[in-house]
């Protein structure tokens, strides 16, 4: 039985429909924006796993999270989207030291001029 869940889109115009089924190999989300369509991750696939894993609240989607959510925890999913997230935090303080890099090397460039 599969589950639609409507999501705002980023823009505030207009939403997306994602539904939300039991496949095979766990579970299925088909998103109807341009980067879902072509079966891409996209950001309103991300929205409805963090909300159904508790990551965030989701106070603005429409739709039967609670009955994704059971299906999202019988899956692989939940340690997935941690890979995830810890990924994100490395990358983030990766940029960080790149930037720090940068702005040394800027420094030191313009001393010697």
């Amino acid at each position: 039985m599969a589950e639609v869940i409507v999501v705002p889109s980023s823009s505030g115009e207009g939403s997306y429909e994602i539904e939300v089924k039991q496949s095979v190999n766990g579970i299925q989300l088909i998103c109807n924006c341009p980067a879902g369509q072509f079966g891409k991750s996209c950001k309103h696939k991300l929205k409805i796993l963090n909300v159904a894993l508790g990551i965030d609240n989701g106070a603005e989607l429409a739709g039967n999270i609670s009955s994704v959510g059971k299906l999202v925890a019988a899956s692989r999913l939940p340690a997935l989207v941690k890979d995830l997230v810890e990924s994100e935090r490395a990358l983030e303080a990766a940029k960080k030291v790149v930037n720090r890099a940068k702005k040394n090397l800027e420094r030191h460039m313009f001393i010697g001029a």
